[in-house]
Parts: C-alpha cells; sequence; structure tokens
C-alpha cells in the first residue's frame, strides 16, 4: 500500500495491522518503514501498535527495527506489559524529529483510565539493544541458480 502514495504527503502513518496476536512480518521489516518514510512528510510521525507476549521478544524487535529507521523513537505502555508482566500492546513511534519531552505528559499518561508510561528514545533504544532488526528475506533469482 505505502508503494502506492505519493512521496513526503502523509504527517502520520499508523501501523495497526494484526493477523492473530502479532502484526504479518512484511508490515515490520525495515524495507516496510523505507516505504513509510517515503511518504512521510518532514516531521511526520510513524505510530505502531506492536502486540506481544511477556517474553517481549517481538516488542523488543519491533523497536530494534524501528530505532533502525528513524532518528527519534518512543514507546508508551502500562507499566506490567513494559515489564514482561502479561500479553499486551505497546503502542511505538519514530520520527526525524525529536518527540517532546514534555513532564506533563508522563503525569496524564498516568492519571489515564489505564496508567501508562512512555519511554524516551535512549530508554527505547536500550530495550531494543541485542534484538535483531527485522528485514525481508533474501529473494533468490531464478535465472543464478540454473547450472550451465
Amino acid at each position: 500500500m505505502t508503494e502506492s502514495l505519493t512521496p513526503q504527503t502523509r504527517d502520520l502513518v499508523i501501523r495497526d495491522v494484526f493477523a492473530g496476536s502479532l502484526t504479518p512480518r512484511p508490515l515490520t521489516t525495515t524495507e516496510f518503514n523505507r516505504h513509510v518514510q517515503r511518504v512521510l512528510a518532514p516531521g511526520g510521525i510513524y505510530v505502531v501498535n506492536s502486540g506481544d507476549a511477556p517474553d517481549l521478544k517481538n516488542a523488543r524487535e519491533d523497536a530494534a527495527t524501528i530505532a533502525g529507521s528513524f532518528k527519534h523513537t518512543v514507546i508508551i505502555a502500562d507499566p506490567a506489559m513494559l515489564k514482561g508482566r502479561r500479553y499486551g500492546n505497546m503502542i511505538m513511534a519514530g520520527s526525524d524529529i525529536p518527540f517532546d519531552d514534555d513532564p506533563g505528559l508522563a503525569r496524564r499518561l498516568l492519571g489515564g483510565a489505564v496508567p501508562a508510561h512512555i519511554w524516551n528514545d535512549a530508554k527505547v533504544r536500550a530495550f531494543a539493544a541485542g534484538a535483531p532488526v527485522r528485514h525481508d528475506p533474501k529473494t533468490v533469482d531464478p535465472a543464478s541458480s540454473v547450472a550451465p
């Protein structure tokens, strides 16, 4: 879908797609993120709903891939999810401009109906450290595998 959009025409792109409990892998790769970056206007934001189990493997890989594609990142989730105590979702975002470090936002998130924490770019990158960055599978050119 993103391939058909005009470059630099979107202020916001949201990925909120699931097949079962996870997002289809082709929508979670560096290559997909490049398509998103192409359509985002300067200062645009890419927002991701990342579902995961308590091991947080998927969330760490999502965070690593987004952090590898965008200069600035943020995660918002409830404390139990961030600590790997339950199944759930994290909201992640990436942008070419910094996210505001407004302490009022952190207070508002904690005071909501479902209290949440916000992690700044440094915390996101620490959370993602060591997780693999996702890529599209390598394709083999059928012509190159034909014996002479």
